[in-house]
């Protein structure tokens, strides 16, 4: 895997087994907006298993693209028209 040092690397395994870890990468990505209490950390964690490539149905991103309702392609399309992240990220593909 090729790590970038200006872009932020989230480890997904950490992010859903540590608590303070998923608290951190949810402060920064979101510049400190989304309260993070402990009642959040219960609901977020009490979600168990979200790793669906474990269970064998793993989708491309263009079929899991295809599976969002419209106004999730709506929102992910808003978000990547007012950041920089197809400018930061496209060069790694």
């Amino acid at each position: 895997m090729k790590v970038v040092p200006t872009i932020q690397h989230i480890v997904m395994e950490k992010a859903t087994t540590d608590r303070s870890y998923f608290e951190s990468v949810v402060r920064s990505l979101t510049g400190d907006k989304i309260p993070v209490d402990q009642a959040y950390l219960d609901e977020v964690f009490a979600l168990g298993e979200v790793n669906s490539h474990r269970l064998g149905a793993r989708k491309t991103p263009a079929e899991l693209y295809a599976s969002w309702q419209p106004w999730q392609r709506e929102a992910f399309r808003y978000c990547l028209d007012k950041s920089e992240i197809q400018t930061t990220y496209g060069a790694l593909g």
